[in-house]
């Protein structure tokens, strides 16, 4: 009976990893008395807002009068969050809007097609959202209006400038 030889890395290798495992823990960050706790050092992270630092109203709806639109630009994508938003784009640009549910059957109409038209787009695989895109034509101002669940409607103002 032939007895089978058991794979031994070399003992320089072997010592490199140890060095490394025992090493990899300097360092000061992870572990220090003074570092905050991570999920990968046991403890746990605190993901609640600072009470300190004012939220960004822009992404909350709430704004205040000296607060203006917010304002999207060429590649961003709308959602149902931004209404009230400007987009501002120049002819050629495109940007994306997404429906997420409960707005993903809802009905989108612009006001002027000659400035902006709404392209929906058809996904191979269901995204879980309803996708158009914005394509911007000519000059002009005009508004996107999304008619959705219980006849609630949101509005994007949108400007095309040369």
């Amino acid at each position: 009976m032939t007895r089978r030889r058991q794979f031994r890395p070399p003992a320089a290798l072997t010592a490199g990893m140890l060095a490394v495992a025992l090493l990899s823990g300097c360092g000061g960050e992870r572990g220090a008395p003074d570092a905050t706790p991570d999920a990968t050092a046991g403890g746990s992270v605190d993901q609640s807002p600072d009470p300190t630092t004012p939220e960004d109203p822009s992404r909350q709806g709430a704004t205040s009068p000296d607060d203006e639109a917010r304002t999207l630009g060429p590649g961003e994508v709308l959602t149902p969050d931004d209404a009230g938003a400007v987009l501002r784009l120049a002819p050629g640009d495109e940007a994306s809007m997404h429906l997420t549910p409960p707005w993903q059957d809802a009905v989108a109409e612009v006001a002027d097609p000659a400035v902006v038209e709404l392209v929906p787009v058809d996904h191979f695989a269901d995204p879980g959202y309803a996708e158009y895109t914005v394509l911007a034509h000519t000059a002009g101002e005009t508004t996107i209006t999304v008619e959705g669940p219980d006849g609630e409607l949101v509005q994007f103002a949108v400007t095309v400038e040369d």
